[in-house]
């Protein structure tokens, strides 16, 4: 991915995104590398230029939940650089990713010349947190095959969105992933899973998969809405 087609950064004059760009420090990071911990303070900010991270916080017991992932072109660790505070979730690569390393102090310095970009990555951190919110009221208020129809039919957005239209979709969530972003097991994921293959839905075998009929995984996730809070 061009490191240009982030929005904030694109959003910025030319010559502070290309002193951004000189200044950043390239990584490469395998699957289940863990780029951020919650509680971490602000030391640096992450491009994302080329895999998945998922966003995730641990409770005590062991128990995982996914709230959010990371595409190309998103920035990571930008919440605890807004606000000051620290980390609130880690952030664990899901396959072999690429990152530009960017220091917060300069971040903050080419952002306070640029109104345009600060309010794009206000917009960024705002998209996350409404997306965040409108999964944690599904995990309350509709059932379990309801919110993986939900659940693929966003990442096939974000997918859309990140690398542009394609008939078929690497899923790039294992299965028990899947259903932490969903809020449920591994085993509900995969009945789920299998029930809209046997509808014709889905096909899928190992990590990849296919959306066939949309319009059947809208219906299934809509139904679930009928009585829940949604218009």
């Amino acid at each position: 991915m061009d490191p240009h087609r982030c929005s904030v950064l694109s959003a910025l004059p030319p010559h502070d995104r290309d002193l951004l760009l000189q200044k950043a420090v390239a990584r490469s990071l395998g699957p289940g590398h863990v780029l951020l911990l919650a509680g971490d303070e602000c030391e640096r900010i992450f491009l994302l230029v080329g895999g998945l991270i998922k966003l995730v916080r641990r409770e005590h017991w062991g128990k995982e939940t996914i709230l959010g992932l990371g595409l190309p072109g998103d920035l990571v660790g930008e919440v605890a650089f807004v606000d000051g505070g620290v980390q609130p979730a880690d952030a664990v690569t899901l396959t072999p990713v690429r990152v530009l390393s960017i220091d917060p102090d300069l971040f903050a310095r080419v952002l306070f010349r640029s109104p345009r970009a600060t309010v794009e990555l206000a917009r960024c951190v705002s998209r996350r947190l409404r997306w965040t919110c409108e999964t944690a009221v599904e995990r309350a208020s509709v059932g379990i095959t309801e919110r993986m129809a939900g659940r693929l039919l966003d990442i096939a957005v974000l997918l859309d969105r990140a690398f542009g239209p394609e008939s078929d979709l690497e899923l790039p969530l294992a299965q028990r992933d899947l259903g932490e972003l969903a809020g449920v097991s591994r085993e509900s994921a995969c009945k789920a899973l299998k029930a809209f293959k046997d509808q014709g839905a889905i096909d899928y075998t190992r990590r990849k998969l296919r959306i066939l009929r949309p319009d059947v995984l809208r219906r299934i996730r809509c139904a679930g809405r009928v009585s829940g809070p949604y218009p």
